[in-house]
């Protein structure tokens, strides 16, 4: 049920990972737990659970380790966050790896002894000619900009439809507490939300989730509020009350599934537009 992605990555791989430091800010934003995550502002403390008090954490800015660890980079791809990160990555392997043919190309000793490269995977040395190291990074600084910018957009677009829930839980006369507010609005990784399922004794509505959209992030943690608020209210909460109870809301996740998708392609066109002119 919480599974993640197959594939493992090397040390040299989650070394590149860590120094794009746009994407590397990403992966620590979207693998910390509600939990653990530090305070920025004075302003938080007015929503923190009192109950966790001596769990603060303060910080000024997002602290990148070293090297970004194995299960941080699985954890967030996993999430409904994944598959900007995947697309981000891709994007900028492959600045960095003209970057290093450009280098190798540059060096007498690599000429003769590279390993040779099948057709498909080599790069002609004419267009190798037409690239600097500058141009490379104009690139990777705009993709940084960009990799923000489309994060900043799936942070709306989550506080948009969180708000929206919300919004229907009043209208349903299923209010909910402050706390159950909070724990909606609390951004969950994907290995600490889907084993809360079994913890409150509901069945998910898949059988696993290699990748969460945001569709099924929000759909899930509409599902744990309602069971909260249901068995709160001491009401019948087992999977046939919470799909009731979120019937109402059904055109409304419709809905939601097309914005994701709308936004998703077009935050697709944008990155592939911005690396259209390498080779």
């Amino acid at each position: 049920m919480t599974e993640t992605p197959p594939h493992l990555l090397g040390t040299q791989a989650r070394i590149l990972m860590t120094e794009w430091q746009a994407l590397a800010k990403l992966i620590v934003a979207h693998s910390t737990p509600a939990k653990d995550k530090p305070i920025t502002n004075l302003e938080e403390l007015e929503s923190f659970d009192i109950d966790s008090l001596e769990n603060i954490t303060f910080s000024t800015a997002e602290e990148i380790p070293h090297i970004l660890a194995e299960k941080h980079i699985q954890a967030a791809l996993q999430g409904p966050f994944g598959s900007l990160i995947k697309e981000k990555m891709a994007a900028y392997a492959k600045i960095s790896r003209l970057r290093m043919e450009i280098h190798l190309s540059k060096e007498e000793l690599f000429k003769t002894r590279r390993a040779e490269q099948p057709e498909s995977e080599r790069i002609p040395a004419k267009k190798l000619e037409k690239l600097s190291f500058s141009q490379l990074d104009d690139l990777q600084q705009q993709l940084d900009e960009l990799t923000e910018q489309h994060n900043q957009e799936w942070q709306e677009f989550i506080q948009q439809w969180t708000d929206h829930l919300i919004d229907f839980f009043s209208e349903a006369h299923l209010a909910l507490t402050e706390r159950e507010i909070k724990e909606l609005k609390d951004e969950d990784i994907a290995t600490e939300l889907l084993p809360r399922f079994i913890e409150v004794g509901v069945k998910l509505p898949q059988k696993s989730y290699p990748q969460l959209s945001f569709t099924d992030y929000l759909y899930l943690k509409a599902m744990l509020t309602t069971q909260s608020a249901l068995s709160r209210q001491h009401l019948a909460h087992d999977d046939a009350e919470i799909q009731q109870a979120l019937s109402g809301f059904k055109s409304g996740f419709a809905q939601m599934r097309e914005q994701e998708q709308l936004l998703s392609d077009q935050q697709k066109k944008m990155t592939a537009s911005l690396i259209s002119s390498l080779p």
